[in-house]
């Protein structure tokens, strides 16, 4: 028996997809500085990455399946895969493409 995969999907409204566009750049700036930070893997989160993963898809192809990207991820990552972290990932991003106010929340501070 399985379960149908959650699929994630890109708001239309262009001015949510900037907004969007501006957080996987605030995914990047993060990953980039914790790289440059040289953080020991054990204490790396892949929460952002896996974020910024499925952004990345939706931005390429508008709808992510869930448990297919997720079983895509494994195979590759065999015993790297963090499937607790992809999932917070995609709840992330699911409320992220769901609500607008959240994600307004969650953007990082302009700075001028």
């Amino acid at each position: 028996m399985s379960e149908e995969s959650p699929i994630l999907r890109l708001p239309e409204d262009p001015a949510w997809q900037a907004l969007l566009q501006q957080k996987k750049t605030d995914y990047r700036t993060r990953i980039q500085k914790r790289n440059r930070d040289r953080m020991p893997p054990e204490l790396q989160n892949t929460q952002a990455e896996y974020a910024l993963l499925v952004l990345l898809k939706l931005f390429d192809g508008s709808e992510v399946a869930s448990f297919a990207l997720s079983r895509e991820l494994a195979a590759l990552q065999t015993k790297h895969f963090d499937s607790e972290n992809f999932q917070q990932a995609c709840a992330v991003i699911d409320r992220y493409t769901t609500d607008l106010p959240f994600l307004e929340q969650h953007l990082p501070a302009q700075t001028n």
